[in-house]
């Protein structure tokens, strides 16, 4: 599977990201610059979780492989043992289970629709 977007599940308070927002920003283009991606990123949408802390999507222009996004997650300060706990689950069954908009979407367009 490959997946357009990256999820990001920050453990940090949405208020205290909002704060240094724009220091995470320049990390992203960092992160971005030092990866080998065949993607650039497009925009960037941060949300407060239920629990207040902070989850960002991180849109890309083009789908990359799973694998890619979990390991860009994980440089971008995504909760590690989550990230590693969908990482086995990848090794283990083929797919991370992460990315749960885009299995939907895959569901959905399996059924001939999307």
């Amino acid at each position: 599977m490959e997946v357009a977007y990256v999820f990001v599940d920050l453990d940090i308070r949405y208020s205290t990201f909002r704060r240094i927002e724009r220091y995470w920003k320049e990390h992203l283009d960092w992160v971005i610059g030092h990866l080998k991606l065949d993607a650039k990123v497009i925009g960037y949408r941060a949300r407060k979780s239920g629990s207040g802390n902070t989850h960002v999507l991180v849109y890309l222009d083009r789908p990359v492989p799973e694998l890619d996004a979990l390991h860009l997650a994980a440089a971008l300060g995504g909760d590690f043992k989550a990230v590693l706990e969908a990482r086995m689950r990848y090794d283990a069954l083929g797919f991370s289970d992460y990315f749960p908009w885009e299995k939907k979407r895959e569901r959905k367009k399996g059924r001939g629709g999307g």
